[in-house]
C-alpha cells in the first residue's frame, strides 16, 4: 500500500484512489539499494472497469458533460460520438468530413458540443428538444481565414490546403454579456476567443442550422527574441519559424490564459472578458535554461491551472511535468488595466517549484494533466500510462520528483491522449449510502482499427461509508 504519511494530506487522498482504481505501485527507482527488478509487483486491488466501443481509430479527444453525466469523445476516425458516462452506452454518432481526424471537443452546455479537427473547423453540435432530441450540426468555424483551395473545407475538390492549421485547444469559457456563450479555440500560433450564438427553436440542421460563432478576438504567439529557441521542424519544414499551438488552458478564478508553445516555453496572458470585449495581454514566458532539455524532447505539449489559478502544470515532450508557482497580481488590486485600456499590465512573480520525472518512460511524450482535489496531480501520455503525484507544496512537491505516488493504469500498447474527470455526486443506484468520489474517463489508442474498435475507459470510484470501490 502507500505510506501515505509520507505525503500528509496528498497520500490520504491518493491511499483512496490507490485502493479503489486499477494501479500498482511504480517500480523504485534505478541504483537505490532496492530488491531485484524481477521481484513481483504488490497485488492490484480488485476493481471493475466499463468500456465504451464504438470509435474505429484512436481517441484524440474527449471531455464531460458540466453535470458529470455525458460523455464526447473526438476519433481519429472522422466521428464525435456522446455516451452516457453512467452506463457506457452510445447516445449519438456525429460526423465530420471523411479523412479528417477529429482532435477536441468540449461542452459548452448540458446540450451543445463544439468540435474541432485537422481540417482547421469547429462545429458546433446542438441536441434537439427532450431527453432523446437528435443531434445536429448547427454552425461552423473555419480556422484558416481564406487558406484554402476552392470549394472550402467540405465541398468536393475543395480539400484543405497544406497549410490549413490545425485546432488543438478548445475550452468553453465564462459566458457573456446576454448570456452569449463563449470559446477559446487555438491553431497554428493564434488562439481565439469566440461569441457563439446559439440556435432558437427546433433549428439545428446542417452548417447554417441557427447557430454562428462570430470571431470576438486573437492573438498570436510570436518567438521570443529574449530567449530565442530552434525552430520547430527545421527550418525546412517551418521556413516561417511559427510558434504552433499545442494547448490552452484558461483559468475563470484568475482570468490567466496558459499556452504551451513549440518554442519550449508556456506563455501566460492576461484574458479580460469584460468591458467592451474580450482582450488580451501577455504578460510572459514561464521556460527554463535552453540547455536544461537539450535532446530530450524540451517542448510544451500542454498545460493545466489548478483551482485556484496559482499553480501552473506544464507537460513536456520529453516525458517530465514542470510546477510552476505563477503568483499573479488580482485585476481588481490595482495590478491591471483601467477600464479604458490603459495602464499598467498585470505581473506575475513565476517560479519553478518542481521537476516530476520517473513516472512515465523517458523520452515518451506527455499529452495532458489535470489536478485533483487540493494536492494531487494526474498525467497521461503516450507511454500508455497515467501518473499520480503530489502536487502541493504541503504535499513535498517541490525540487526535482523523481517517483509518483502511484501508476493508475499502464497500457503500453494503448497511448493515452486524453483524460476527463469529474469531481464529486450521486453514487450508484445499489450504493446503500454511497457517494462518488471521482469519475474518470480515459481515450486514446494506437490507430490501429480492431474488429471490436478502440476503446474508451470509464471509471467511478465510489466511497460506501470508510471504504472505496470502482465501479
Amino acid at each position: 500500500m502507500l505510506e501515505a504519511e509520507e505525503h500528509g494530506a496528498a497520500g490520504d487522498e491518493a491511499a483512496r484512489l490507490f485502493s479503489s482504481f486499477l494501479c500498482r505501485r511504480p517500480p523504485p527507482p534505478p541504483n537505490d539499494g532496492a530488491a531485484s527488478s524481477d521481484a513481483p509487483n504488490p497485488p492490484r486491488a480488485d476493481h471493475t472497469e466499463r468500456e465504451c466501443l464504438g470509435h474505429r481509430g484512436a481517441i484524440y479527444g474527449l471531455s464531460l458533460s458540466p453535470d458529470g453525466g455525458r460523455l464526447a469523445t473526438a476519433s481519429g476516425d472522422s466521428t464525435v460520438r456522446i455516451w452516457d458516462a453512467e452506463s457506457g452506452a452510445a447516445e449519438a454518432a456525429l460526423g465530420a468530413p471523411r479523412g479528417h481526424e477529429v482532435l477536441r471537443v468540449c461542452w459548452l452546455d448540458g446540450s451543445s458540443v463544439v468540435s474541432g479537427g485537422a481540417d482547421g473547423v469547429a462545429r458546433l453540435w446542438r441536441r434537439g428538444p427532450g431527453e432523446g432530441g437528435p443531434w445536429a450540426a448547427a454552425a461552423t468555424a473555419d480556422h484558416a481565414f481564406g487558406r484554402r483551395d476552392a470549394g472550402g473545407a467540405d465541398g468536393a475538390g475543395g480539400q484543405p490546403a497544406a497549410d490549413v492549421p490545425q485546432i488543438y485547444a478548445l475550452q468553453s469559457l465564462p459566458d457573456g454579456p446576454g448570456g452569449t456563450r463563449r470559446l477559446l479555440s487555438a491553431a497554428d500560433d493564434l488562439v481565439h476567443v469566440w461569441d457563439v450564438r446559439m440556435p432558437e427553436g427546433e433549428k439545428g440542421n446542417g452548417s447554417d442550422g441557427g447557430g454562428r460563432f462570430s470571431l470576438a478576438a486573437s492573438a498570436r504567439i510570436a518567438a521570443d527574441g529574449a530567449a530565442p529557441a530552434a525552430v520547430f521542424g527545421g527550418e525546412a519544414r517551418n521556413p516561417s519559424a511559427t510558434v504552433y499551438v499545442f494547448d490552452a488552458c484558461h483559468s475563470p478564478r484568475v482570468g490567466l490564459l496558459a499556452v504551451a508553445a513549440s518554442d519550449g516555453s508556456c506563455r501566460v496572458l492576461d484574458l479580460d472578458l469584460g468591458g467592451d470585449g474580450p482582450s488580451f495581454r501577455e504578460m510572459g514566458a514561464l521556460r527554463l535554461p535552453p540547455d536544461y532539455f537539450a535532446g530530450r524532447g524540451g517542448h510544451v505539449t500542454s498545460c493545466a491551472w489548478d483551482a485556484g489559478g496559482t499553480c501552473l502544470a506544464a507537460c513536456t515532450a520529453g516525458g517530465r511535468v514542470l510546477l510552476w508557482d505563477v503568483n499573479p497580481d488580482e485585476r481588481d488590486a490595482g495590478g491591471g488595466p483601467g477600464a479604458d485600456g490603459t495602464g499598467p499590465p498585470r505581473r506575475m512573480r513565476p517560479r519553478c517549484r518542481a521537476i516530476m520525472e520517473g513516472g512515465h518512460v523517458p523520452g515518451r511524450p506527455l499529452f495532458g494533466s489535470a489536478f485533483v482535489g487540493s494536492h494531487l496531480l494526474l498525467t497521461w501520455g503516450g507511454d500508455g500510462r497515467v501518473c499520480l503525484w503530489a502536487s502541493s507544496r504541503e504535499s513535498r512537491a517541490y525540487g526535482v520528483v523523481t517517483s509518483p505516488l502511484a501508476v493508475l493504469a499502464d497500457r503500453p500498447h494503448y497511448p493515452v491522449y486524453a483524460l476527463g474527470l469529474a469531481e464529486g455526486g450521486r453514487g450508484g443506484a445499489g450504493g446503500g449510502g454511497s457517494s462518488l468520489l471521482l469519475r474518470i474517463v480515459m481515450g486514446g489508442g494506437d490507430g490501429e482499427e480492431s474488429f471490436i474498435g478502440t476503446p474508451v475507459y470509464l471509471y467511478k470510484i465510489e466511497e460506501v461509508g470508510s471504504s472505496t470501490m470502482a465501479e
